[in-house]
């Protein structure tokens, strides 16, 4: 006997500053693909981003400059009418100016990504577990903000004295059944298989998938394996 879990738990978290303007499920809802699951505040990200672009402008236009110069000195001094101490400085200005550019392209990239980042999208079909922001609340980078399960397929531990565990392989077919919906069987697989005892049980922790067609069973079900000893299946990567 063991309890369901879902196969994978997704922390969904912020990865900047700001203040939620709306978020798109609640818990119990199932996310679609590519939408947006919550939208910062984008205000001061698009400021930042159109700063960028002037900021890059700007070191393009004193790139122009400081190349002009710069070529115009070399022929300058290829006809001995300037000193060599001027191009060198013409020079260095202008490599100057060329690594501000590659500076300022960096930092426009920072702020496009930035932007980018106050759209928090999720994977299409996982189920809200936890909702731990609400509109106009501000978060910080690093932030919890969903809590998403995938549930397609859920898993379970099942314990296993040591006279038994050399009769379990990865790869085993199961037949499990859950008290919740009773009449219903649902194949899996074993997983997992520990090398070492849980001590608090003094047995063999063994990991069961198990498939969940039509979302029927739920994390937290309670539910009793049947292992075959002939079915052996490959497990999914």
């Amino acid at each position: 006997m063991g309890s369901l879990q879902s196969l994978e738990s997704i922390a969904v978290v912020s990865q900047v500053d700001g203040v939620v303007e709306s978020y798109a499920h609640d818990v119990g809802e199932q996310t679609s693909g590519g939408t947006s699951l919550v939208t910062i505040n984008q205000e001061d990200y698009l400021l930042a981003m159109e700063r960028a672009k002037a900021s890059l402008a700007q070191a393009n236009a004193e790139l122009v400059v400081k190349k002009s110069r710069y070529d115009r000195y070399k022929h300058l001094v290829a006809q001995n009418n300037l000193a060599r101490e001027q191009l060198e400085n013409a020079e260095a200005d202008y490599l100057v100016s060329k690594a501000d550019l590659r500076l300022q392209e960096v930092s426009l990239g920072e702020a496009e990504l930035a932007l980018a980042r106050t759209q928090i999208t999720a994977e299409n079909g996982l189920w809200v577990s936890e909702r731990l922001i609400n509109k106009g609340d501000w978060v910080h980078s690093g932030q919890k903000l969903y809590q998403l399960e995938q549930i397609e397929k859920l898993k379970a531990v099942v314990y296993v004295t040591e006279e038994h565990v050399n009769s379990f392989a990865s790869g085993q077919g199961v037949t499990l059944t859950a008290e919740a919906v009773p009449g219903h069987y649902f194949s899996g697989h074993i997983r997992t298989i520990a090398i070492q005892t849980d001590t608090t049980r003094n047995s063999y922790p063994v990991e069961i998938v198990i498939d969940n067609p039509g979302m029927i069973l739920r994390p937290g079900f309670t539910v009793d394996a049947e292992v075959s000893l002939t079915n052996l299946v490959a497990e999914e990567e």
